[in-house]
């Protein structure tokens, strides 16, 4: 795994993030039919609304994230305020199509959230 941050200004921090991982099982990426099949299978109902993952001897995957941190001193008792978007791409890095229902090697993911602290 690698980090990098660049402190454009007091501010702003751009980020990078990559790794490479082994899942020998092939039991670490899923993809689930319905916007409800996620919750589903967490509860114990619905195993069948699971796409099966790739077969063979396990995948590798590569991962790259981008996003940045925007940190404004606010002041007024506001001690802390971030918000931190980004962008991440995941890929199977052996041939295998893990994910978008076994039709894809690749996949992006958009993502933030938002702090403030008191």
């Amino acid at each position: 795994m690698t980090f990098l941050s660049y402190v454009v200004s007091p501010s702003v921090t751009f980020n990078y993030r990559g790794e490479i991982y082994r899942d020998n099982n092939n039991a670490m990426v899923a993809t689930f039919m319905g916007n409800n099949s996620y919750m589903n299978a967490i509860s114990g109902h619905g195993a069948s609304n699971l796409y099966p993952g790739p077969g063979g001897h396990g995948t590798t995957y590569g991962e790259l994230t981008l996003g940045f941190n925007y940190h404004p001193d606010l002041g007024k008792g506001v001690r802390v305020f971030a918000l931190r978007p980004e962008i991440r791409f995941d890929r199977s890095l052996n041939n295998t199509h893990p994910f978008n229902g076994g039709r894809n090697n690749g996949m992006f993911t958009f993502g933030g959230d938002a702090m403030i602290g008191f």
